[in-house]
Order: structure tokens, then sequence, then C-alpha cells
């Protein structure tokens, strides 16, 4: 499931009229509805997968730079290449 996702965003009155209604990103890790708002869906939904793609490539660099750190280490201390 993505991290980012497009949701509607409703203010109402307490008998139940709707005062406003917007969309909005919602980050579905934090719980949280992010503060932008926006009338037309396809809006939020294009920023969600923006944000969406700029996480990925974040997790992307994060394991390619982990597996550059573990490339050469082993669990035998006689080879060559063990770091203690």
């Amino acid at each position: 499931m993505s991290r980012y996702r497009a949701v509607i965003v409703k203010t109402e009155e307490l008998d139940g009229t709707v005062i406003e209604q917007k969309w909005a990103v919602y980050d579905s890790e934090k719980g949280i509805v992010l503060s932008d708002r926006y009338d037309l869906p396809a809006d939020a939904e294009k920023e969600s997968t923006a944000l969406n793609k700029e996480q990925e490539a974040r997790e992307s660099t994060a394991f390619e730079e982990l597996l550059e750190d573990l490339k050469g280490l082993t669990d035998e201390p006689e080879h060559p290449s063990h770091k203690p």
C-alpha cells in the first residue's frame, strides 16, 4: 500500500450540513492529513503520487547505501576481508 493517498476532507455542521468539501493528502505512516487542500481530486492524487515517488527514491537510496556498507563483510575471521 502507498504511504500517501488522496482523501476527501469535509467540514460539517453538527446537523450534518456540509460547509466545505476539499481534497487533501493522507500520510498513512504518520496517520495525519497534510495541510494543503485541493479543489480537484486529480490535484490531490498528483501530489500523493509525487510524494510516494520521493519516498520510494529515498528508500531505494538507503537500501543501496546499506548494501554498499555490507559489501565485503563476512563472519569468518580467517577470511581476508573480515572486518571486526
